[in-house]
């Protein structure tokens, strides 16, 4: 193989490359998006206020559960507060 040919191959190898690495980029943020719909989803689903969310960031998953069990309690098992509408 000639200098220039290999030259050449390298330089299309690069080009690949940088498309290969603009294409991860975009996954990579198409995941992140879709992980924060999910996560939307399930806090829109759990009909917890801001001020519950910024306290349950703080603590297990075993005292999230005794929140609910006490919520459901004070509701008669019948909590029908909604998630905030989307502005």
């Amino acid at each position: 193989m000639t200098l220039e040919k290999i030259k050449e191959h390298l330089r299309k190898l690069r080009e690949k490359m940088e498309k290969m690495k603009n294409e991860e980029k975009k996954w990579m943020t198409m995941e992140k998006h879709a992980e924060d719909a999910e996560k939307l989803k399930i806090i829109r689903k759990s009909s917890l206020t801001i001020e519950e969310l910024q306290y349950l960031n703080g603590i297990n998953k075993e005292e999230i559960e005794l929140i609910k069990e006490k919520r459901k309690g004070e509701t008669g098992g019948n909590d029908d507060r909604k998630a905030p509408e989307k502005a």
